[in-house]
């Protein structure tokens, strides 16, 4: 999913990247068979090694106008991991700088806003901010690429599945009558035309660019996005040694209690629950791969491992880039002001 606000896509990014690769991980594990009562048998014959995780650079953003760090970064040798905690939950390097998801959906609500001023004062006096809208409340969902599985409540509910906040849900509602913009409408709104039909002045890049000035001013991007470097840590840890060997041991774990998956990740995202909605209740084979999910990560210690190394990962970039990262968090703030003011004066 693309966005268009610097800070957002970085989240939206582990989301889409983290439910692709897990996606083509899953497709080989779904075939295997099932028995009578459920129960997946094992598949000796497939492939059980997990498949290569992208590069880096493969997962970045494009630089513009996304906020992204610029040019590849440089290859971070691999930290020593001296001793690994055992709470998951301990801060990480980078949790000062990150930017809220609260603050985020802020800025979202006051560019639809701004655009919204800017089509009435063109004419179209009927445009409201959800004809063409920026965000959905599922963009505001926080996950990273590998997370840990309660065996308990596995056992009884399967896997996990968030729920957006209900009031940023209701607003995103579209009423029934919502309607589509018309051709003239979108011609102002991105600026595909010069003027409107009444010799309205259209402004460069449309009322969608002139809404975003409005909210980032001069200063469009994050020197250093913290969501994006807590990404490329993310990615950077899937790779550390001590990662690929705790994930190896999952694997051998799962196939010994006859689940044919590759990684974690293909198992949270099997196509046979991967679009199950949080109000839906899990089938008994969800349940069973998840609390053994759950149990071969807590006998690897998988999980542990890898917020470790991902910590890691973010204290050498914090040091690399600590200036840069409080720089950025004033430019920040300064979005959040100004969007504050866009609603506030609506």
């Amino acid at each position: 999913m693309t966005k268009n606000a610097p800070p957002l896509l970085a989240a939206a990014a582990v989301l889409v990247i983290a439910a692709v690769i897990a996606a083509g991980l899953a497709t080989r594990s779904s075939a295997q068979s099932v028995m009578a009562d459920g129960t997946p048998s094992a598949t000796p014959s497939q492939t059980l090694d997990p498949d290569p995780l992208p590069e880096t650079d493969a997962v970045m953003p494009s630089p513009n106008p996304t906020g992204s760090l610029g040019p590849t970064p440089t290859p971070i040798p691999e930290p020593v991991l001296p001793a690994v905690p055992a709470d998951t939950a301990l801060p990480m390097p980078l949790d000062p700088y990150m930017t809220s998801m609260a603050d985020i959906h802020t800025i979202d609500l006051a560019r639809d806003a701004a655009a919204a001023q800017c089509m009435h004062a063109l004419g179209f006096s009927a445009w409201t901010a959800g004809v063409v809208r920026s965000w959905s409340a599922e963009d505001y969902l926080e996950a990273d690429v590998l997370e840990p599985v309660d065996g308990a409540v596995a056992a009884g509910s399967g896997y996990p599945r968030q729920q957006p906040d209900p009031a940023v849900a209701a607003e995103a509602a579209e009423p029934e009558d919502q309607r589509a913009a018309t051709a003239a409408e979108m011609q102002a709104f991105s600026g595909t035309a010069d003027q409107t039909a009444s010799g309205a002045d259209i402004p460069e890049g449309g009322c969608e660019v002139s809404g975003e000035a409005q909210v980032y001013g001069g200063e469009g991007t994050l020197d250093a996005d913290p969501r994006l470097l807590a990404d490329d840590a993310s990615f950077l840890a899937l790779e550390h040694t001590r990662v690929k060997q705790a994930m190896n041991d999952w694997v051998t774990c799962m196939t010994g209690k006859g689940y044919a998956y590759d990684s974690p990740m293909s198992a949270r995202n099997d196509p046979a629950w991967a679009a199950r909605e949080g109000s839906e209740p899990a089938t008994a084979r969800e349940k069973q791969v998840a609390a053994a999910d759950a149990d071969c990560a807590a006998g690897s210690n998988l999980y542990p491992t890898y917020r470790a190394a991902k910590r890691a990962y973010e204290q050498i970039m914090l040091d690399d880039r600590r200036q840069k990262l409080s720089e950025s968090m004033g430019v920040f703030d300064g979005w959040v002001r100004r969007a504050e003011a866009v609603l506030a004066a609506r």
